[in-house]
């Protein structure tokens, strides 16, 4: 459902320079893809989890239905068997004990997540209280970790989509603690390490760039913890950021990968004819705001053919040379 003109159907206000043309073309080409899919996922919705493997796999990387998403990432990722293992953990954790400090940092950075979305601006319409719930059970649930700046953007886009704290705060925990371990902590050692990892794998499989990069001193953390952190919340248009968290859900955090290198291959002549910091950061930030990332569709085709084959082996290898 779109409100108004200016606010998208996920309650953000469109730019000043909103390309309306480009989106009105991007949508005629993506609505039918939709309906499509909504036609085929009708039929697994509610047995999902009997799917087999590799056809769910399929179903998935296609693109899940906007109505069908809070479900299926629910299921898929596991979440709903723990959930019904504990089915008051949430409640539990909402009561505390907390932290002060944590509280404190969590209250500070609630009107700073989307300000430019509608259902982030006032407390009394909206998600500021449910992110600030949830923040607060997650923290308490983790206490290693509590509370540190970017799982405010990670929590507030499982809220828009699931419109549900409980759902929300099982999700939230999912990806902390199993999709992305050590990424949050107070080293991010977990980051840190996929940072190395990155730069290995485009020094291998795009290596005009990773060299180029490297004769400028130039370090890919600069550029990707954002990426990974917030999970290109804030960095690609939010419909292709929802069709990678698809993804992510089922695969893992693989396909984190398989973006990044993606993004790195489609800009490599650009990239090789920047010379600075400065004209490298702006190769990516013109990118983002493209067709080819705005066509969530046509870039997803792309993630799982351009970097070739990714296994979890690789990465896993080239982790503990990093470790």
């Amino acid at each position: 459902v779109i409100m108004a003109h200016s606010v998208d159907e996920y309650g953000f206000k469109r730019a000043d320079d909103f390309d309306e043309e480009m989106y009105q073309e991007f949508r005629s080409y993506y609505f039918p893809v939709l309906a499509r899919r909504l036609r085929k996922w009708e039929k697994i919705k509610d047995r999902i989890s009997s799917v087999g493997k590799s056809s769910l796999k399929y179903y998935v990387r296609k693109g899940i239905p906007y109505s069908i998403r809070p479900r299926a990432w629910f299921v898929v990722s596991g979440c709903i068997e723990r959930r019904d293992l504990n089915s008051d953990l949430y409640t539990q954790f909402l009561k505390g004990p907390f932290q002060e400090d944590m509280k404190e940092s969590i209250r500070i950075d609630i009107p700073r997540t989307f300000p430019d979305n509608i259902f982030f601006q006032r407390p009394e319409d909206g998600h500021l209280l449910p992110l600030y719930n949830v923040l607060l059970a997650f923290g308490s649930s983790t206490p290693e970790i509590g509370y540190c700046q970017g799982l405010n953007y990670v929590a507030a886009v499982l809220l828009l989509i699931t419109k549900s704290e409980d759902t929300t705060f099982w999700l939230l925990y999912y990806l902390v603690n199993d999709c992305l371990p050590d990424y949050y902590g107070k080293q991010m050692k977990g980051l840190l390490i996929d940072m190395a990892v990155l730069t290995d794998l485009v020094k291998s499989r795009i290596p005009a760039v990773g060299h180029h990069i490297e004769d400028m001193g130039v370090d890919w953390g600069l550029i990707a913890t954002k990426w990974f952190l917030c999970l290109f919340i804030e960095v690609l248009p939010f419909e292709t950021v929802l069709r990678i968290w698809d993804c992510l859900f089922l695969e893992g955090d693989k396909i984190l990968f398989r973006v990044s290198l993606t993004i790195i291959k489609l800009l490599e002549k650009d990239l090789l004819e920047a010379s600075n910091a400065g004209e490298i950061v702006d190769c990516f930030k013109k990118f983002f705001i493209c067709k080819t990332v705005l066509n969530c569709h046509q870039f997803m085709k792309a993630i799982f053919k351009i970097p070739g084959s990714l296994s979890r082996a690789e990465i896993r290898k080239l982790r503990e040379k990093h470790s």
